[in-house]
Order: C-alpha cells, then structure tokens, then sequence
C-alpha cells in the first residue's frame, strides 16, 4: 500500500470536492471536514486491509465525517434538502427560485426520512460522490446488482411520493 502522504496527494482533491458538494459549497466548511477525513484515515491506516478500492475507503470516512458535523450542529434536514436541490439544477438558484423550492426542500426532507439508511446511502454515493455501483456494493457489503436496484427503487420512489403524496413534478 502506499505511504499515507501520497494517498493525501492522490485522492486529497476527490474527497474535498466530494464534501464540497455535501456541504452546499462551503469551502471553509469542505476544506475543515476534508482535514479531519484524512486525519480519521490517518488514525486507522494501518486497520485498512483493501477489501475495497482506497478511494471508497475515504469516501466512506468523508460521509462519516460530514454526518457527524451534521449531528453535532443539528443542522441534518436543511442540508440534505440543499445536497438534493444543487444536485438537481448546479446552478446558483436565484432569490424566487428559492422561495419556490420552500416548499419541496420539505417534501423530500419527509420522503427521505423514510427511507431506510442503505437506500439513503446509496443514492448518497451514487449521486454526490460519482462512486460505481461496484464500489458503492464493496462499501455497503451488499451485490452490484443490489446497489443498482436500491438506487432505482429509491429514485422511483421519491419521484412517485413527491408526485402522489405533495403534487411535485421532477
């Protein structure tokens, strides 16, 4: 394996641009939660046995990492709604697009609730970290095809319920 000064080199920029996107563009925040990602790794290098590829090891601690900042700032809910609406439209949204969107940030905040933690973790992966359905079955113990049924059924039934239950498009 290699020395942990290149592991920071090789996947520094992939971790921090991943936390990124999960804290809704903080820089300061992704840069603080990229340090403590390589710091926790720092702190179990030597329990790794590459049983997964190194990156979805550090993507892993990084999503740690970043719902641990959540819980202990009991901010969870209005992030997530946020990591769900960049991921939908990148760009900037504007002032009447936000007081648009109130209302929906809620709807999926209530679907997502209900989802269970391996479907809330595989659309994660999927979706703001770029993993591979094989990567994200490595990382969660669970069959490829599995990671690409989870995604599909959780997918569909965030779509079904913000149609059906709160009348949402997407």
């Amino acid at each position: 394996m290699q020395s942990f000064q290149q592991l920071y080199q090789d996947y520094r920029r992939d971790v921090y641009h991943f936390l990124l996107r999960l804290s809704n563009y903080e820089e300061v925040l992704a840069e603080e939660l990229t340090q403590e990602t390589f710091y926790q790794a720092m702190k179990s290098f030597a329990r790794f046995k590459g049983q997964c590829q190194v990156k979805t090891w550090l993507m892993q601690i990084a999503k740690n990492v970043f719902y641990q900042h959540l819980r202990k700032k009991h901010r969870s809910k209005k992030l997530l709604a946020a990591l769900t609406l960049i991921q939908q439209n990148r760009s900037p949204p504007s002032v009447q697009k936000q007081a648009e969107t109130k209302e929906l940030v809620g709807a999926i905040l209530d679907i997502l609730d209900t989802f269970d933690s391996k479907t809330k973790d595989v659309m994660l992966y999927r979706l703001y970290s770029d993993l591979t359905y094989s990567q994200i079955s490595t990382l969660l113990g669970i069959s490829e095809s599995s990671a690409k049924v989870i995604f599909f059924r959780g997918k569909n039934a965030l779509h079904t319920k913000l149609r059906g239950v709160y009348g949402y498009e997407l």
